[in-house]
């Protein structure tokens, strides 16, 4: 096992999940998919050379920058599960981190989604319903699900789109410019 925040020894070092090669369904590549143990295998766009870049399913797919989850529709209103955390609580996040990343309203668009694609997963369920029972305003769970390659930075994207099982070296300003916009986007919303 690697120590918390240690980068990947390689590509497919997933920590306790298991991992699976299935073929596609149709004349593509072999990809890899991950079986986090809770019987669902989730997709992680990984060629059996290693080569990270098997395109997403357009459902799939995430904004330029990030996903915000509370079990709620685009808006971010109740559908059929109850939200996580309130549609406007979670707008108000979204418009901080938006002000903060430096996307005006029509670049958020394709930035910054609401439950598009994915909705929240078990624990923001569970943590949702135990914060909610807190009965504090502006308190709820929130899943926060980012592109992968914003957060890698270019180059180690362009190096994990090439067959292989190393992982490349943390591009440490990248990283430093991503965390320092997310601490301004947090004051911003204080």
């Amino acid at each position: 096992m690697r120590p918390a925040g240690a980068p990947p020894a390689n590509r497919t070092d997933c920590g306790s999940a298991s991992e699976h090669v299935h073929d596609r369904d149709h004349d593509g590549p072999a990809y890899r998919q991950q079986d986090s143990g809770d019987g669902i295998r989730h997709g992680v766009s990984q060629r059996a050379d290693g080569a990270i870049l098997v395109e997403r399913p357009a459902a799939d797919r995430l904004p330029q920058l990030v996903n915000f989850g509370n079990k709620g529709d685009e808006r971010g209103e109740a559908g059929a599960d109850p939200l996580t955390i309130s549609a406007g609580e979670m707008r108000r996040i979204a418009d901080g981190w938006a002000q903060g990343f430096g996307f005006d309203a029509n670049t958020r668009v394709g930035a910054i989604t609401l439950n598009r694609p994915y909705t929240g997963a078990f624990e923001t369920v569970h943590y949702g319903a135990e914060l909610a029972a807190l009965n504090e305003p502006r308190v709820g769970a929130v899943q926060v699900e980012f592109l992968r390659e914003t957060l890698l930075g270019p180059h180690a994207t362009a190096h994990l789109q090439q067959p292989g099982a190393d992982w490349p070296d943390l591009d440490r300003n990248h990283l430093d410019g991503i965390v320092s916009t997310l601490v301004a986007a947090g004051r911003l919303l204080r």
